[in-house]
């Protein structure tokens, strides 16, 4: 009998539990904080550079994607609770030979300020939270 009532709450009320479940997902997804965009400048410090000055990295909780020149390359990462970030990529070179970037840095607040390598050249980054 109890199990034909609890049947019969639940294809009534499954609306609210549909509502329910929904909610739940919603809140887990913002568990990390919303997404943050940060902008700024490349510099270039070592090697053979080409002239990049922009770069944008956008966090959704400890996720990252770092775009050096805000071009078509993206790096992928993630950004540890100490603030520590690591993104990498790597895409195959001219010469048939991977071609591996990396950046690295730290969030201090609103900045976040790192290294961007290349094969062929070393940049320092920084980047300052974009407004909303």
């Amino acid at each position: 009998m109890h199990r034909i009532r609890l049947l019969s709450y639940f294809a009534t009320n499954r609306p609210s539990v549909a509502a329910l479940l929904a909610a739940a997902g919603l809140l887990s997804a913002c568990a990390g904080g919303p997404p943050s965009t940060y902008v700024g400048t490349l510099t270039p410090v070592a090697g053979t550079c080409d002239v990049l000055n922009r770069a944008s990295l956008n966090r959704n909780g400890e996720t990252v994607q770092f775009t050096p020149q805000e071009g078509v390359t993206v790096l992928e990462g993630t950004i540890s609770p100490s603030g520590a970030i690591t993104a990498s990529a790597q895409t195959m070179g001219m010469n048939r030979q991977p071609y591996r970037l990396a950046f690295t840095g730290v969030l201090h607040g609103q900045t976040m300020t790192g290294t961007y390598v290349t094969p062929r050249c070393r940049y320092t980054v920084l980047l300052n939270a974009a407004p909303d």
